[in-house]
Protein backbone atom coordinates (compact mmCIF):
# COMPACT_ATOMS: atom_id res chain seq x y z
CA UNK A 1 0.00 0.00 0.00
CA UNK A 2 0.71 3.77 -0.63
CA UNK A 3 1.77 5.27 2.86
CA UNK A 4 5.09 6.19 4.66
CA UNK A 5 8.59 7.31 2.67
CA UNK A 6 6.99 6.38 -0.78
CA UNK A 7 3.49 8.10 -0.31
CA UNK A 8 5.66 11.22 0.94
CA UNK A 9 8.07 10.46 -2.28
CA UNK A 10 5.16 10.77 -4.60
CA UNK A 11 3.39 14.03 -3.72
CA UNK A 12 6.51 15.66 -3.21
CA UNK A 13 7.03 14.38 -6.82
CA UNK A 14 3.49 15.74 -7.80
CA UNK A 15 3.76 18.65 -6.25
CA UNK A 16 7.06 19.45 -7.78
CA UNK A 17 5.59 18.99 -11.00
CA UNK A 18 2.73 21.33 -10.20
CA UNK A 19 4.85 23.97 -9.23
CA UNK A 20 7.36 23.50 -12.34
CA UNK A 21 4.89 23.11 -15.08
CA UNK A 22 6.96 24.87 -17.55
CA UNK A 23 10.34 22.79 -16.57
CA UNK A 24 10.56 20.43 -19.70
CA UNK A 25 13.30 18.22 -17.50
CA UNK A 26 10.97 17.94 -13.96
CA UNK A 27 8.26 17.45 -16.15
CA UNK A 28 9.80 14.56 -17.78
CA UNK A 29 11.70 13.03 -14.60
CA UNK A 30 7.56 13.22 -13.14
CA UNK A 31 6.28 11.58 -15.48
CA UNK A 32 8.82 9.00 -15.74
CA UNK A 33 8.52 8.07 -12.25
CA UNK A 34 4.61 8.07 -12.44
CA UNK A 35 5.01 5.26 -15.04
CA UNK A 36 7.06 2.78 -12.99
CA UNK A 37 5.26 3.33 -10.02
CA UNK A 38 1.81 2.44 -12.71
CA UNK A 39 3.63 -0.57 -13.85
CA UNK A 40 4.12 -2.00 -10.18
CA UNK A 41 1.21 -0.66 -8.23
CA UNK A 42 -2.43 -2.27 -7.53
CA UNK A 43 -5.80 -1.44 -8.17
CA UNK A 44 -6.33 0.23 -5.43
CA UNK A 45 -3.09 2.17 -5.27
CA UNK A 46 -3.87 3.36 -8.99
CA UNK A 47 -6.90 5.10 -7.89
CA UNK A 48 -5.03 6.73 -4.72
CA UNK A 49 -2.75 7.36 -7.64
CA UNK A 50 -5.75 9.51 -9.83
CA UNK A 51 -7.18 11.24 -6.57
CA UNK A 52 -4.05 12.55 -5.77
CA UNK A 53 -3.55 14.30 -8.84
CA UNK A 54 -1.27 12.13 -10.65
CA UNK A 55 -3.18 11.32 -14.56
CA UNK A 56 -3.64 15.62 -13.97
CA UNK A 57 -0.12 15.74 -13.79
CA UNK A 58 0.77 13.29 -16.83
CA UNK A 59 -1.90 15.14 -19.32
CA UNK A 60 -1.27 19.04 -18.01
CA UNK A 61 2.74 17.86 -18.87
CA UNK A 62 1.57 16.30 -22.32
CA UNK A 63 -0.31 19.46 -23.32
CA UNK A 64 2.21 21.96 -21.98
CA UNK A 65 5.04 20.35 -24.31
CA UNK A 66 3.31 19.09 -27.17
CA UNK A 67 6.82 19.29 -29.19
CA UNK A 68 8.41 17.38 -26.27
CA UNK A 69 9.17 14.12 -28.10
CA UNK A 70 10.75 12.82 -24.89
CA UNK A 71 7.66 14.16 -22.56
CA UNK A 72 4.94 12.78 -24.96
CA UNK A 73 6.67 9.08 -25.42
CA UNK A 74 6.88 8.82 -21.36
CA UNK A 75 2.98 10.22 -21.31
CA UNK A 76 1.62 7.60 -23.61
CA UNK A 77 3.97 4.98 -22.14
CA UNK A 78 2.86 5.86 -18.49
CA UNK A 79 -1.35 6.22 -19.79
CA UNK A 80 -1.55 2.46 -20.85
CA UNK A 81 0.03 1.54 -17.28
CA UNK A 82 -2.70 2.95 -15.80
CA UNK A 83 -5.78 2.47 -18.11
CA UNK A 84 -5.29 -1.91 -17.45
CA UNK A 85 -8.50 -2.19 -15.12
CA UNK A 86 -11.89 -1.48 -17.16
CA UNK A 87 -13.10 1.18 -13.90
CA UNK A 88 -9.34 2.76 -15.05
CA UNK A 89 -9.70 2.85 -18.08
CA UNK A 90 -13.63 4.28 -17.75
CA UNK A 91 -12.23 7.15 -15.85
CA UNK A 92 -9.73 7.97 -18.62
CA UNK A 93 -11.99 8.14 -21.33
CA UNK A 94 -14.76 9.85 -19.70
CA UNK A 95 -13.55 12.20 -16.74
CA UNK A 96 -9.71 12.98 -17.96
CA UNK A 97 -10.45 12.69 -21.62
CA UNK A 98 -6.82 10.69 -21.83
CA UNK A 99 -7.40 10.09 -25.56
CA UNK A 100 -6.74 13.05 -26.80
CA UNK A 101 -3.21 13.78 -25.99
CA UNK A 102 -2.38 10.57 -27.08
CA UNK A 103 -4.06 11.19 -30.46
CA UNK A 104 -2.13 14.58 -30.57
CA UNK A 105 1.28 13.35 -29.76
CA UNK A 106 0.89 10.47 -32.23
CA UNK A 107 -0.31 13.30 -35.11
CA UNK A 108 2.86 15.66 -34.13
CA UNK A 109 5.41 12.58 -34.19
CA UNK A 110 3.83 10.36 -37.12
CA UNK A 111 7.18 8.78 -37.44
CA UNK A 112 8.28 8.28 -34.04
CA UNK A 113 9.20 4.29 -33.59
CA UNK A 114 8.04 4.49 -30.54
CA UNK A 115 5.49 7.07 -29.51
CA UNK A 116 3.23 5.06 -31.90
CA UNK A 117 3.62 1.80 -30.36
CA UNK A 118 3.16 3.75 -27.24
CA UNK A 119 0.01 5.77 -28.26
CA UNK A 120 -1.55 2.69 -29.82
CA UNK A 121 -1.31 0.20 -26.98
CA UNK A 122 -2.83 2.94 -24.87
CA UNK A 123 -5.47 3.61 -27.10
CA UNK A 124 -6.14 -0.29 -27.37
CA UNK A 125 -6.41 -0.29 -23.64
CA UNK A 126 -8.96 2.44 -23.55
CA UNK A 127 -11.48 1.25 -26.85
CA UNK A 128 -12.50 -1.33 -24.10
CA UNK A 129 -14.99 1.05 -22.65
CA UNK A 130 -18.29 1.35 -23.84
CA UNK A 131 -18.81 4.15 -25.98
CA UNK A 132 -15.11 5.25 -26.37
CA UNK A 133 -14.68 4.10 -30.37
CA UNK A 134 -16.96 7.05 -31.45
CA UNK A 135 -15.38 9.84 -29.28
CA UNK A 136 -11.57 8.42 -30.12
CA UNK A 137 -12.84 8.20 -34.25
CA UNK A 138 -14.10 12.03 -33.50
CA UNK A 139 -11.18 12.97 -32.43
CA UNK A 140 -8.96 12.03 -35.01
CA UNK A 141 -8.68 8.02 -35.14
CA UNK A 142 -9.62 7.49 -38.50
CA UNK A 143 -8.38 4.67 -40.83
CA UNK A 144 -4.59 6.69 -42.03
CA UNK A 145 -3.89 7.53 -38.31
CA UNK A 146 -4.13 3.44 -37.74
CA UNK A 147 -2.45 2.85 -40.46
CA UNK A 148 0.42 4.68 -40.19
CA UNK A 149 0.92 3.60 -36.72
CA UNK A 150 1.13 0.00 -38.24
CA UNK A 151 3.54 1.14 -41.11
CA UNK A 152 5.69 2.62 -37.96
CA UNK A 153 5.85 -0.28 -36.36
CA UNK A 154 3.34 -2.80 -36.29
CA UNK A 155 5.07 -5.70 -34.83
CA UNK A 156 5.16 -3.89 -31.67
CA UNK A 157 4.43 -6.48 -28.96
CA UNK A 158 2.51 -5.48 -25.55
CA UNK A 159 0.29 -7.19 -23.09
CA UNK A 160 -3.68 -6.49 -22.10
CA UNK A 161 -4.82 -8.62 -19.64
CA UNK A 162 -2.58 -11.20 -19.54
CA UNK A 163 -2.89 -11.12 -24.01
CA UNK A 164 -0.49 -11.19 -26.33
CA UNK A 165 -0.91 -8.55 -28.87
CA UNK A 166 0.86 -5.94 -31.73
CA UNK A 167 -0.41 -2.96 -32.97
CA UNK A 168 -1.00 -4.67 -36.37
CA UNK A 169 -3.58 -6.71 -34.23
CA UNK A 170 -5.23 -3.65 -32.57
CA UNK A 171 -5.76 -2.21 -36.00
CA UNK A 172 -7.73 -5.53 -36.73
CA UNK A 173 -9.75 -4.50 -34.23
CA UNK A 174 -10.11 -0.72 -34.67
CA UNK A 175 -10.36 -0.21 -38.88
CA UNK A 176 -13.41 -2.03 -39.26
CA UNK A 177 -15.02 -0.36 -36.17
CA UNK A 178 -14.24 2.69 -38.25
CA UNK A 179 -15.08 1.71 -41.62
CA UNK A 180 -18.42 1.16 -39.72
CA UNK A 181 -18.98 4.51 -38.33
CA UNK A 182 -18.01 6.17 -41.15
CA UNK A 183 -20.57 3.74 -43.38
CA UNK A 184 -23.46 4.65 -40.88
CA UNK A 185 -22.46 9.10 -40.76
CA UNK A 186 -22.67 8.72 -45.02
CA UNK A 187 -25.77 6.83 -44.12
CA UNK A 188 -27.04 9.51 -41.80
CA UNK A 189 -25.89 12.16 -44.75
CA UNK A 190 -27.75 10.79 -47.30
CA UNK A 191 -30.70 10.32 -44.95
CA UNK A 192 -30.75 14.31 -44.28
CA UNK A 193 -29.74 14.90 -48.04
CA UNK A 194 -33.17 12.96 -48.66
CA UNK A 195 -35.37 14.18 -46.47
CA UNK A 196 -33.73 18.29 -47.31
CA UNK A 197 -34.94 17.33 -50.86
CA UNK A 198 -38.79 16.12 -50.03
CA UNK A 199 -39.39 18.73 -47.87
CA UNK A 200 -40.98 21.76 -49.19
CA UNK A 201 -39.55 25.31 -49.22
CA UNK A 202 -41.93 28.01 -49.81
CA UNK A 203 -45.46 27.72 -48.73
CA UNK A 204 -46.81 27.23 -52.60
CA UNK A 205 -44.55 24.42 -52.70
CA UNK A 206 -46.00 23.01 -49.13
CA UNK A 207 -49.38 23.33 -50.68
CA UNK A 208 -48.85 21.57 -53.63
CA UNK A 209 -47.39 18.69 -51.47
CA UNK A 210 -50.52 18.29 -49.76
CA UNK A 211 -52.66 18.09 -52.78
CA UNK A 212 -50.17 15.28 -54.34
CA UNK A 213 -50.61 13.60 -51.00
CA UNK A 214 -54.44 14.36 -50.79
CA UNK A 215 -54.77 12.56 -54.19
CA UNK A 216 -52.82 9.55 -53.10
CA UNK A 217 -55.05 8.86 -50.11
CA UNK A 218 -57.86 9.58 -51.33
CA UNK A 219 -59.24 6.02 -51.75
CA UNK A 220 -57.80 5.22 -48.10
CA UNK A 221 -61.24 3.83 -46.58
CA UNK A 222 -59.96 4.31 -42.81
CA UNK A 223 -59.16 7.88 -43.73
CA UNK A 224 -62.76 8.90 -45.12
CA UNK A 225 -64.75 7.26 -42.08
CA UNK A 226 -62.24 9.25 -39.73
CA UNK A 227 -63.01 12.34 -42.11
CA UNK A 228 -66.60 11.91 -41.53
CA UNK A 229 -66.82 11.34 -37.91
CA UNK A 230 -64.80 14.14 -37.21
CA UNK A 231 -64.81 17.04 -39.76
CA UNK A 232 -61.30 16.88 -40.09
CA UNK A 233 -60.03 16.38 -43.84
CA UNK A 234 -57.96 13.41 -44.86
CA UNK A 235 -54.83 14.74 -45.60
CA UNK A 236 -54.58 16.78 -42.31
CA UNK A 237 -55.47 13.58 -40.21
CA UNK A 238 -52.66 11.58 -42.46
CA UNK A 239 -49.78 14.48 -41.68
CA UNK A 240 -51.19 14.38 -38.31
CA UNK A 241 -50.88 10.53 -37.70
CA UNK A 242 -46.81 11.20 -39.53
CA UNK A 243 -46.22 13.98 -37.09
CA UNK A 244 -47.57 12.04 -34.08
CA UNK A 245 -45.63 8.74 -35.12
CA UNK A 246 -42.11 11.04 -35.19
CA UNK A 247 -43.19 12.18 -31.21
CA UNK A 248 -43.61 9.07 -30.14
CA UNK A 249 -40.36 8.03 -31.81
CA UNK A 250 -38.54 10.88 -30.13
CA UNK A 251 -40.29 10.30 -26.52
CA UNK A 252 -39.69 6.73 -26.68
CA UNK A 253 -35.69 7.52 -27.46
CA UNK A 254 -35.66 10.15 -24.22
CA UNK A 255 -38.12 8.36 -22.20
CA UNK A 256 -35.62 6.83 -19.68
CA UNK A 257 -34.36 9.42 -19.06
CA UNK A 258 -37.48 11.46 -18.72
CA UNK A 259 -38.63 8.74 -16.55
CA UNK A 260 -36.00 8.98 -14.14
CA UNK A 261 -36.20 12.65 -13.81
CA UNK A 262 -40.22 12.61 -13.14
CA UNK A 263 -39.66 10.04 -11.05
CA UNK A 264 -37.08 11.81 -8.92
CA UNK A 265 -38.99 14.95 -8.77
CA UNK A 266 -42.52 13.29 -8.01
CA UNK A 267 -41.06 10.70 -5.37
CA UNK A 268 -38.57 12.98 -3.88
CA UNK A 269 -37.53 16.40 -4.76
CA UNK A 270 -41.86 18.23 -4.10
CA UNK A 271 -42.02 15.51 -1.07
CA UNK A 272 -38.91 16.61 0.95
CA UNK A 273 -39.49 20.52 -0.25
CA UNK A 274 -43.31 20.21 0.88
CA UNK A 275 -42.15 17.89 4.07
CA UNK A 276 -39.70 21.07 5.12
CA UNK A 277 -42.67 23.57 4.07
CA UNK A 278 -45.01 21.45 6.64
CA UNK A 279 -42.64 20.95 9.74
CA UNK A 280 -41.83 24.96 8.94
CA UNK A 281 -45.29 25.44 9.44
CA UNK A 282 -46.16 24.15 12.32
CA UNK A 283 -49.01 22.14 10.66
CA UNK A 284 -49.53 19.02 12.45
CA UNK A 285 -51.80 17.28 9.68
CA UNK A 286 -49.58 17.95 7.02
CA UNK A 287 -46.45 16.42 9.21
CA UNK A 288 -48.43 13.35 9.80
CA UNK A 289 -49.48 13.34 5.90
CA UNK A 290 -45.98 13.38 4.61
CA UNK A 291 -44.58 11.15 7.51
CA UNK A 292 -47.19 8.09 6.07
CA UNK A 293 -45.97 9.07 2.55
CA UNK A 294 -42.18 8.64 3.62
CA UNK A 295 -43.24 5.74 5.21
CA UNK A 296 -44.57 4.25 2.62
CA UNK A 297 -41.65 5.57 0.28
CA UNK A 298 -39.50 3.51 2.73
CA UNK A 299 -41.26 0.41 1.93
CA UNK A 300 -41.46 1.08 -1.39
CA UNK A 301 -37.22 1.54 -2.15
CA UNK A 302 -36.68 -1.74 0.51
CA UNK A 303 -39.22 -3.63 -2.44
CA UNK A 304 -37.60 -1.96 -5.53
CA UNK A 305 -34.10 -3.02 -4.21
CA UNK A 306 -34.83 -6.48 -3.82
CA UNK A 307 -38.01 -7.95 -5.87
CA UNK A 308 -38.47 -4.77 -8.43
CA UNK A 309 -34.55 -4.61 -9.28
CA UNK A 310 -34.63 -6.52 -12.63
CA UNK A 311 -37.96 -4.11 -13.93
CA UNK A 312 -36.23 -0.88 -14.55
CA UNK A 313 -34.34 -2.71 -17.33
CA UNK A 314 -38.36 -2.77 -18.82
CA UNK A 315 -38.30 0.19 -21.21
CA UNK A 316 -40.77 2.93 -21.38
CA UNK A 317 -42.62 1.26 -18.53
CA UNK A 318 -41.36 1.10 -15.04
CA UNK A 319 -40.17 4.76 -14.04
CA UNK A 320 -43.27 5.86 -15.50
CA UNK A 321 -45.58 3.45 -13.32
CA UNK A 322 -43.22 4.42 -10.27
CA UNK A 323 -44.17 8.14 -11.05
CA UNK A 324 -47.86 7.65 -10.97
CA UNK A 325 -47.43 5.56 -7.87
CA UNK A 326 -45.63 8.52 -5.83
CA UNK A 327 -48.19 11.00 -7.10
CA UNK A 328 -51.10 9.00 -6.10
CA UNK A 329 -49.52 8.61 -2.52
CA UNK A 330 -49.17 11.97 -1.94
CA UNK A 331 -51.52 14.18 -3.93
CA UNK A 332 -54.58 15.74 -1.81
CA UNK A 333 -57.12 14.03 -4.31
CA UNK A 334 -55.89 10.22 -3.56
CA UNK A 335 -53.70 9.96 -0.37
CA UNK A 336 -53.02 7.13 -1.67
CA UNK A 337 -50.31 6.58 1.01
CA UNK A 338 -52.67 6.53 3.53
CA UNK A 339 -54.45 4.13 2.52
CA UNK A 340 -51.57 1.48 1.66
CA UNK A 341 -50.46 2.41 5.70
CA UNK A 342 -53.85 1.37 7.08
CA UNK A 343 -53.50 -2.05 5.15
CA UNK A 344 -49.94 -2.26 5.96
CA UNK A 345 -50.42 -1.77 9.50
CA UNK A 346 -53.88 -4.03 9.76
CA UNK A 347 -51.91 -6.70 7.98
CA UNK A 348 -48.52 -6.49 10.54
CA UNK A 349 -51.01 -5.95 13.88
CA UNK A 350 -50.62 -9.42 14.93
CA UNK A 351 -47.02 -9.20 14.68
CA UNK A 352 -46.21 -6.34 15.87
CA UNK A 353 -49.35 -6.94 18.73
Amino acid sequence: MLAGKKLDEIISKIDKMKNNEDNAKIIDDGINYLWNRGKVASKDEKLKLFEMGCIDMILNGMNKHKTNEKIQRLGCGSLFSFSDDYDLANDMVYKYHAYKPIIDAMLEFQNEHRIQPYGSSSLHQLIKVEGAIPLLIEYGMDEDFIQNAIRVRGDWPYEINGTNCTIAEFGNIVLPEIAQYNNFQKDVQRGLMKLYKVIPKTPDAAKAKLEVIAKDIEHFEVLQKAEKSTGVKKVHLFCGAIAANIFLVIVCSFNTLLGVLLSRFSCFAYPAFATFRAIEAGNKYEDTQWMTYWFIFGAFALLEESILKQMENIPFIYFWIKCLICLWCWLPQTRGSKLLYRELKTAASPFIN
